[in-house]
């Protein structure tokens, strides 16, 4: 299931191939989308880079 969110984004620049994909998985064991975005802000980055984020069922 497709969850839609509710995310603010800085400056983006759009992609005109893809080169790679890359898998990411969190150090921590229970780490939301919102938090690894949040994360990603408050360095001062535009958010978390991911186009899709996988979560296992609890």
């Amino acid at each position: 299931m497709i969850k839609p969110t509710i995310l603010r984004w800085g400056n983006l620049t759009p992609i005109r191939k893809v080169r790679r994909i890359i898998i990411h998985h969190p150090a921590a064991v229970r780490y939301s989308y919102l938090q690894i975005h949040n994360q990603h802000r408050n360095q001062g980055w535009s958010g978390a880079g991911y186009n899709y984020y996988l979560q296992k069922k609890p």
